[in-house]
């Protein structure tokens, strides 16, 4: 019997202090509830979706994203300001040694290039997800007052020192993430 394919992504996680900040700032807004909020515990920065990756090209895939984590020494991000994708993705928005960032997520991409049926087609901007927009989400002009109130929010800095090899197993009740590899950096 064939094992299930993974679907597993690679993230850079973000400090707890951070996200701690994060989740009390939206847990005192109104307006956004309209969107539907991340827990806590699954804020991150996706730094590459594969798509589906048989169960056995697992231990290749993490050999490989280790290489290139060693590849890329820390650095410090800081989240900062709210944006949103097409009104319907929340984001809170990435600064901080963004160079050291862009690098990593080069070496993560050549080191698995041949790994995953996912292919990006967008260019990388880095950010942490908040919410999806609600069925019957904000009206714009409404949301974008919202916005542009909120832009300049600030929720702290922390040091990248690792990344996460996470797989997600979907189900009726929502996804559901296992660490499959703390991946240190340097």
């Amino acid at each position: 019997m064939t094992a299930e394919p993974w679907r597993p992504f690679v993230a850079v996680p973000v400090a707890d202090e951070v996200k701690a900040v994060i989740s009390d700032y939206f847990a005192r807004q109104d307006e956004p509830y309209r969107f539907k909020v991340a827990q806590p515990r699954f804020l991150h920065l996706t730094v590459r979706f594969f798509g589906e990756v048989p169960a056995d090209e697992g231990p290749v895939l993490a050999a490989r994203l280790a290489e290139a984590c060693r590849r890329s020494e820390p650095f410090k991000l800081r989240a900062e300001g709210l944006g949103h994708f097409d009104h319907r993705v929340l984001w809170v928005g990435l600064h901080g040694n963004l160079p050291a960032l862009h690098r990593l997520v080069t070496n993560v991409t050549a080191a698995s290039s041949s790994l995953g049926t996912h292919v990006e087609k967008r260019l990388f901007a880095p950010h942490i997800t908040i919410g999806k927009a609600a069925r019957h989400y904000l009206v714009r002009g409404k949301f974008e007052d919202w916005l542009a109130h909120h832009r300049s929010a600030a929720f702290g800095e922390w040091s990248v020192e690792h990344l996460e090899l996470i797989r997600t197993v979907l189900a009726p009740q929502g996804a559901n993430y296992t660490l499959l590899a703390r991946l240190p950096l340097g």
